[in-house]
């Protein structure tokens, strides 16, 4: 499969350095940070598998979205 067949959502808590590396290398990259901050996990997921995309999302160990573990 080559990059240009790969879609991605990045979530918010993702880096805009990874953003834009997967733009760098080709990705078809659409951010959650320019649609809408404020949607729900469930509204990525659904957002995501609508238009063929894989998450992109950080998380910390045994936390939630958004939670900051250190």
């Amino acid at each position: 499969m080559s990059s240009s067949e790969l879609k991605f959502l990045v979530d918010v808590g993702v880096s805009r350095k990874v953003e834009e590396y997967l733009q760098d290398q080709g990705y078809d990259t659409k951010t959650v940070r320019v649609i809408d901050t404020r949607m729900s996990d469930e509204e990525i997921i659904r957002l995501a598998a609508s238009h063929g995309r894989m998450v992109h999302q950080e998380t910390s160990i045994g936390g939630k979205r958004g939670d900051r573990k250190g």
